[in-house]
């Protein structure tokens, strides 16, 4: 999420305030402050209301039909946020293609060798 959030404010800068708070808060998504028509985060690490984990035991008592309970209630939520995003006029599909390609072009191997590998590399031999 971090990373679609970096590659959206690189084409909008005043989206950079967003990502920038994202690095801050490990809960923040793309829906809480980011808007990127064409990605959408399925949230399966918060557990539905009712739901609770107090130690890595009790996650290791999770059968399958809870697993089961907590992905359909959050992919729920997932597949309304694409329903309500598919494009409806010929017009919006062609703005959410080139959008998304837009953004797919700050995500390539390119960016991610220029931007993370390289100033890694360059860290880890100081």
């Amino acid at each position: 999420v971090g990373f679609v959030q970096r590659a959206a404010a690189r084409l909008d800068p005043s989206l950079q305030l967003a990502a920038d708070a994202h690095l801050i808060s490990a809960h923040a998504t793309l829906g809480g402050g980011l808007d990127v028509p064409n990605v959408v985060v399925a949230d399966y690490v918060h557990l539905p209301d009712g739901y609770w984990i107090d130690s890595p035991f009790d996650a290791l008592g999770i059968d399958r039909g809870i697993r089961d309970y907590i992905e359909h209630h959050n992919s729920l939520g997932a597949a309304q946020q694409i329903f309500a995003r598919l494009p409806r006029t010929d017009a919006a599909a062609d703005r959410l293609i080139e959008s998304g390609q837009a953004l797919a072009g700050q995500m390539s191997w390119d960016v991610v060798v220029r931007e993370f590998f390289l100033p890694g590399l360059a860290h880890a031999r100081q």
